[in-house]
């Protein structure tokens, strides 16, 4: 059997319903789950009533106000959640830094609340009226541009989405593209 290579996590970036870095860890110790009454729409009379909604960051104090007007919520918490990640692993993102390092994303879904206003509007209006400033916002790949783009990257930029499983098969990708020579 051959030794495979060894890869290392230097910094971590969180945006959850649990809290940011260190909340978030105390919180999942402690067997918390961040589910809430839903309160921020009408959920109906059935099932659900809960869902796990972050509500406690800020995504304005890691993103520049010009861009975060573009970027979908969804977009804004990945980008919110690299920008911590380059923080505690203390890279300094030079040029040349930034030509070898990437960004893979796990998202099971995306962006599904401008995908619906989107749809709504298309509907409703036809497609010569539909907004086409949230179009590309649709894009499931989309956060990881976004990501990119904020943060300077040029190395490897993937999507991953594997339903629930999303997050997992991301950090096996970037394990992969890290031990095949590519940098992320």
């Amino acid at each position: 059997m051959r030794d495979l290579p060894r890869v290392v996590v230097t910094g971590i970036g969180v945006v959850s319903p649990l809290g940011p870095l260190p909340q978030f860890w105390a919180q999942m110790r402690a067997g918390a789950n961040g589910f809430a009454p839903i309160d921020w729409f009408d959920p109906g009379p059935t099932a659900p009533g809960t869902a796990a909604r972050v509500r406690d960051w800020q995504p304005k104090d890691h993103i520049k106000p010009a861009s975060l007007r573009r970027m979908d919520r969804f977009s804004q918490m990945v980008v919110s959640a690299c920008r911590m990640a380059v923080a505690d692993a203390g890279i300094d993102l030079t040029p040349a830094k930034a030509e070898e390092t990437g960004v893979v994303v796990g998202a099971a879904y995306g962006n599904l609340l401008e995908t619906e206003a989107f749809l709504r509007g298309l509907i409703a209006k036809g497609p010569a009226r539909a907004n086409p400033m949230i179009f590309p916002n649709l894009v499931l790949n989309a956060s990881a541009g976004y990501a990119a783009i904020e943060l300077g990257l040029r190395g490897p930029n993937f999507t991953v989405c594997r339903n629930e499983t999303s997050g997992e098969a991301a950090v096996a990708l970037a394990y992969d593209a890290i031990a095949c020579g590519m940098r992320t």
